[in-house]
């Protein structure tokens, strides 16, 4: 059985979280079996060849750069929701309360119906919009209703994950 997992994360923004994101990637796809085949989905592997950052710099005006970027915005955007209609589950980094994992986590549910789960992993001591949340209120929710909690340890949630691969 092969299937596809899309890590929804905000690691990618430096190059310190870029270090985490490479941890967690090798743990997940450390996850696969003989039986179970992983294709993980890295937003952020998936946008770099589609960003010529040398190229950008060396645009003479501003409007060339928004033209290019904007280019760049829609193509992205239409390779995650691509990647987030295929996947069979999400696995959400909800450290950092990015919108983008926010929105990508939204748009996974609502488009499965709660059918697939979302493997949400929260360990930011920060806590959440109030005391009753980890994280923000609606995200929770989303996660919820795929009846799955949000973990706060990567080993807990590497072990929640492995549990439902062997179930498949």
């Amino acid at each position: 059985m092969e299937l596809t997992l899309y890590l929804a994360n905000s690691l990618g923004f430096s190059e310190t979280q870029e270090l985490s994101l490479k941890y967690l990637v090798s743990q997940v796809k450390g996850l696969a079996s003989e039986d179970v085949k992983l294709n993980l989905i890295e937003p952020f592997a998936r946008a770099k060849p589609e960003l010529d950052i040398n190229y950008l710099q060396n645009l003479p005006s501003y409007l060339e750069r928004e033209f290019y970027l904007n280019s760049f915005n829609q193509t992205i955007g239409r390779l995650n929701i691509e990647g987030l209609e295929e996947c069979d589950a999400v696995l959400a980094i909800l450290d950092g309360d990015d919108i983008g994992v926010a929105s990508e986590v939204g748009y996974f549910v609502g488009y499965h119906k709660n059918t697939r789960p979302v493997f949400a992993l929260r360990t930011d001591l920060r806590g959440g919009e109030n005391i009753a949340t980890p994280t923000n209120l609606q995200v929770e929710a989303f996660v919820k209703a795929t009846n799955k909690p949000i973990y706060t340890s990567i080993n807990s949630w590497l072990d929640a994950i492995g549990e439902w691969l062997g179930e498949l």
